[in-house]
């Protein structure tokens, strides 16, 4: 809530809170790079603060009344790559990412998880990845077990020790391979 409301203020601290329209706040909310659930949890939290100030007569009216929240295009499924399009997909990728996209593809670990992750919580040796409580999403120890193939995309990345993740951008490293000919149709 802290960040919202420091967005929020940035955005509208000079405005009257008794002009201010719901549409308008919904319009810089879509203006701004985030994921549909953000835009939603930012949009709810302004809801409730709005909410107070009308509560304590502040407010004449609920600027939100007629304004709904943010949808995923209804559209747009979720594509599942075949073996050779993840294989293609994964030659094409930035050489320093191949780990996160093969244990996203392989492990079932959540992308917070694997950003998270250490190289010395895979151990190739043992055929698992030993994710510590302080990186789990639930502080639970999780062993996941590191499929064959799996550990032929790791195999020449292993290291004893650091983070897995490369110091880059995850975003543009994702967009040029995803983009590549023969991996989506």
């Amino acid at each position: 809530m802290k960040e919202t409301l420091k967005k929020f203020a940035a955005r509208f601290g000079e405005t009257p809170i008794k002009t201010l329209p719901g549409a308008e706040v919904k319009a810089w909310l879509a203006a701004e790079p985030l994921a549909v659930k953000t835009r939603n949890r930012h949009l709810g939290y302004v809801r409730n603060i709005l909410s107070l100030a009308r509560e304590w007569n502040l407010l004449e009216s609920d600027p939100f009344d007629r304004v709904n929240g943010f949808h995923d295009r209804k559209d747009r499924q979720v594509a599942i790559l075949t073996p050779e399009q993840l294989q293609a997909f994964l030659n094409a990728v930035d050489r320093d990412f191949v780990p996160f996209f093969a244990l996203s593809a392989f492990s079932g670990l959540r992308r917070e998880q694997i950003i998270r992750l250490d190289w010395s919580a895979v151990k190739l040796a043992r055929n698992l990845n030993d994710l510590p409580f302080s990186k789990s999403k639930n502080r639970r120890r999780k062993l996941i077990e590191v499929t064959p193939n799996l550990a032929d995309w790791l195999r020449s990345f292993v290291l004893n020790r650091g983070s897995l993740m490369p110091k880059k951008n995850l975003h543009v490293a994702f967009e040029h391979p995803a983009n590549a000919p023969g991996i989506v149709p």
